[in-house]
């Protein structure tokens, strides 16, 4: 969810577009489904974090993804954190080894770690696709024994064809 660059794709919005599509599910499918989100940590999202922590799509523990911009390292990374948690939520940073430059700053994730903030490695990133800062930050974070979750991160069916077919670098 980024609101500087989809302003009417809110809560609410999404909300509505899920709730549409869950009355879809056959019942007799007997699936479980859940809406959460991917807040982009922009400019003024940990005041957001602090006043309507309850509006925010979180999963059922709680837990909230996050990210950055892939250009440049969000300044209020560390006071979106701090306020998504003192609201009771739980922080994980989306796809940490896809945030290039920070290859050379690897203790800038030692603090995030410290701040109880969870990683979520995006498994194309094991495919070597994003080059040699990706798989430096990777394995660093891999080696610490820090990445709690997994995911694909997909965007299309191209995509997961590039995962099925690709064979680990690491």
């Amino acid at each position: 969810m980024n609101p500087d660059v989809y302003p009417d794709e809110n809560e609410e919005h999404f909300r509505e577009v899920y709730d549409a599509f869950k009355v879809q599910i056959p019942s007799e499918l007997g699936l479980a489904t859940g809406l959460a989100a991917e807040y982009m940590v922009v400019n003024g999202f940990e005041r957001r974090c602090a006043d309507h922590a309850d509006e925010l799509l979180t999963y059922p523990d709680g837990s909230i993804l996050i990210e950055m911009s892939y250009y440049f390292r969000s300044r209020n990374l560390e006071n979106a954190i701090f306020e998504l948690q003192m609201a009771g939520l739980q922080p994980i940073l989306a796809h940490p080894e896809r945030y290039l430059y920070m290859a050379d700053k690897l203790s800038e994730f030692d603090k995030l770690h410290d701040m109880d903030c969870r990683f979520q490695m995006n498994m194309m990133s094991l495919t070597g696709c994003y080059g040699r800062a990706s798989l430096h930050i990777l394995n660093y974070i891999k080696k610490k024994g820090w990445y709690d979750f997994s995911a694909t991160d997909l965007h299309s069916l191209e995509q997961l064809d590039r995962i099925l077919s690709a064979k680990p670098v690491i």
